[in-house]
């Protein structure tokens, strides 16, 4: 209602604001039944954004069929994981390999004499200095690189103990060297593991040897580990790295990773091709397909909301015939009911992965081109090629048939939505012309009823005089 007039029918004794309102709410009708309009399109609209949301999905399955990763994807196993495991890319071939790994590889490993407190001073504790002397106390440690003229120098002083100075070592984050403390010992290992990685002694300053890291020689005084390369063999022939892991040169697209040896056993190696990755997007796309069937199959029977739509009978009837045609090539497998896919009188698809897997272990070649065959190089597409580009041409952006058909609905939503601000402007008007009669009609009104009352007394006040 509009605001700012109010009709009180004092003078005529009707409820004028009411029957403006009664008025308005009859000339409202027509905006009632737009409003329903709209959110009859705007359900419509909903529904078939929901189809586009299946098509979507569905559409990443067909994606995944053409795609040549689908069907190139490899995995190898080890009989013995706790001595190796082992990856595998889409490079590698299928085969079946003996393994045995002689020894790991190892970094070298060097300590010092052990003291009394790895916590106390080193000038009390190795050097011998007395208290008075800490304050001016002073030493400096050096390592050399071991593949270039840097050194690196650790001063210490009064106060520096060998925890302080095992922190100094692992600050350096360019020294091939790293450090722990043991058993109050100093302990220095190679950051690199094999055999040539080893922490010669002439490395050290002399000083070292008041730890106990040099003898008197000037040798290594204590070796805990020695430096030794991975030696293990693949089909009885010899393979030594300098690492454990990550050996990626070994057999074209393995990747190995070595974690204990045993000299006197051997185990299997084996490759063969994954199907794990074809069988889940099978599946996948069985059940998307169920959901979009079973979705539209609602909004089309007879009381559903798109009942009569011919774009959703079409896309119906087109989806399950793509799916079901056989392919037109030159090929033992033509039909996706051949790797396991099948579609029932109730249009429910199911997949049966051993089907699939007994074709692949026949042909999987044949397996792959049915899915990825080509116009250009076969004559026709393969199936997944043909699902992808049947989906992408209802999805596809801007002029798919599903996004032209939600344009055309948001268009129409706008259309209505425009029709109903017209109508609500009339009404405003309609609305404010009724408050002005009715008021001039209260006005006109209580005027004849003063004149009336006007002409009462003068009427009374002749029969007084009469009398």
């Amino acid at each position: 209602m509009v605001q700012g007039i109010s009709l009180s029918g004092l003078a005529s004794g009707m409820e004028t604001d009411n029957m403006v309102e009664e008025l308005m709410a009859i000339e409202r009708a027509p905006i009632k039944r737009m409003e329903l309009e709209k959110q009859q399109v705007e359900v419509k609209r909903e529904q078939w954004q929901q189809i586009n949301q299946f098509m979507q999905e569905i559409e990443g399955s067909f994606n995944e069929l053409r795609s040549r990763g689908s069907y190139r994807e490899m995995e190898a196993s080890s009989t013995n994981e706790d001595l190796l495991t082992v990856s595998a890319s889409s490079s590698a071939d299928r085969a079946n390999y003996e393994v045995r790994v002689e020894q790991l590889a190892r970094g070298h490993s060097i300590h010092s004499d052990r003291i009394d407190s790895a916590s106390e001073p080193l000038a009390l504790e190795v050097f011998g200095a007395a208290e008075e002397e800490l304050d001016t106390f002073s030493e400096t440690f050096i390592i050399d690189a071991a593949d270039s003229e840097q050194s690196f120098a650790f001063e210490i002083d009064g106060s520096t103990n060998l925890r302080e100075l095992r922190n100094m070592i692992n600050a350096e984050e360019d020294l091939d060297i790293s450090a722990s403390v043991v058993d109050n010992r100093l302990v220095l290992e190679s950051k690199e593991m094999g055999a040539d990685n080893i922490i010669e002694a002439e490395r050290f300053s002399a000083n070292f040897a008041e730890l106990g890291i040099l003898a008197e020689q000037g040798e290594i005084a204590y070796q805990m580990q020695s430096a030794q390369d991975a030696i293990f063999s693949i089909n009885g022939m010899e393979v030594v790295r300098s690492q454990n892991e990550g050996l990626d040169d070994v057999i074209d697209g393995l990747t190995i990773d070595l974690h204990g040896s045993s000299e006197n056993e051997s185990f299997n190696l084996s490759v063969n091709r994954d199907n794990s990755q074809l069988e889940t997007t099978l599946s996948d796309m069985a059940e998307q397909y169920n959901n979009l069937a079973t979705f539209m199959g609602e909004l089309g029977k007879e009381d559903g909301l798109l009942q009569g739509d011919g774009t959703l009978r079409r896309l119906q009837n087109s989806l399950r015939r793509q799916i079901t045609n056989s392919v037109g090539i030159d090929n033992p497998i033509t039909n996706i009911q051949q790797l396991g896919i099948d579609i029932d009188q109730d249009g429910v698809m199911s997949f049966d992965s051993s089907e699939l897997n007994d074709a692949l272990r026949e042909d999987s070649g044949a397996v792959e081109k049915f899915f990825r065959a080509s116009q250009a190089d076969d004559g026709a597409d393969g199936f997944g090629r043909r699902m992808y580009d049947f989906s992408r041409d209802y999805i596809r952006f801007g002029d798919g048939v599903l996004s032209r058909q939600d344009n055309n609905f948001e268009s129409r939503l706008n259309r209505i939505d425009r029709r109903i601000e017209y109508r609500e402007n009339r009404l405003e008007t309609r609305e404010r012309s009724l408050q002005r009669q009715f008021a001039a009609m209260e006005v006109a009104l209580n005027d004849i009823q003063g004149q009336s009352s006007w002409l009462q007394g003068q009427l009374q006040g002749l029969n007084s005089n009469n009398n």
